[in-house]
């Protein structure tokens, strides 16, 4: 008998409560982020990541796999290429020099960088909660470091945590009702 199931971020509770006070059963499933979720979370935490190129291109390889929008980012990251360098010029004049010195950052490619990117990720590592949600991330790419800050744009964790929870409470209603059971779910943590 299970009269109450609780779902929140960091698990699903079901509570049956006995004939006393004091004879209560709790099955838990602990939901954990999935690694691609907790490298998005990191970013938004911080403000944003700066990645140089290889750590950016790693990052899609790996982590982030086949998991973007736009589908071809990666080919166009790897094409970006960066160069610093200082340029002089002089003006010389009858009795006078003017000489100045200017630092010149640019990267060639930059401008087929989009200005933002669409993740899909598992929000959860337990396959036993298939939920994936896409999370938009600004691109800035920063010529003067060679490198590239990622920003997670405000609110797109949250917004995919509650999906994902919304999707558990769904997936809970539809296993009792397929046994036909009716009980009450909840979102959150009991007290």
């Amino acid at each position: 008998n299970f009269p109450e199931v609780w779902v929140s971020r960091s698990g699903v509770l079901a509570l049956s409560n006995g004939f006393d006070q004091h004879d209560c059963t709790r099955l838990n499933l602990t939901l954990t982020p999935s690694a691609q979720m907790q490298l998005l979370e990191q970013w938004g935490k911080a403000g944003g990541a700066t990645l140089t190129q290889a750590e950016l291109i790693l990052i899609l390889r790996t982590t982030l796999g086949s998991m973007v929008y736009p589908a071809d980012l990666l080919n166009v990251i790897r094409k970006v290429q960066a160069k610093r360098g200082n340029e002089i010029s002089a003006q010389i004049e009858q009795g006078k020099v003017s000489m100045s010195r200017a630092i010149v950052a640019e990267m060639t490619g930059a401008k087929d960088i989009p200005d933002e990117a669409r993740f899909y990720v598992p929000v959860f590592a337990e396959s036993a909660v298939p939920s994936s949600e896409g999370i938009s991330v600004v691109i800035d790419p920063q010529p003067e470091q060679e490198r590239f800050r990622m920003i997670v744009k405000p609110g797109e964790i949250e917004r995919a945590y509650a999906n994902a929870e919304a999707a558990v409470i769904a997936g809970v209603v539809a296993w009792f009702e397929k046994n036909q059971k009716t009980i009450p779910v909840y979102r959150g943590r009991p007290c």
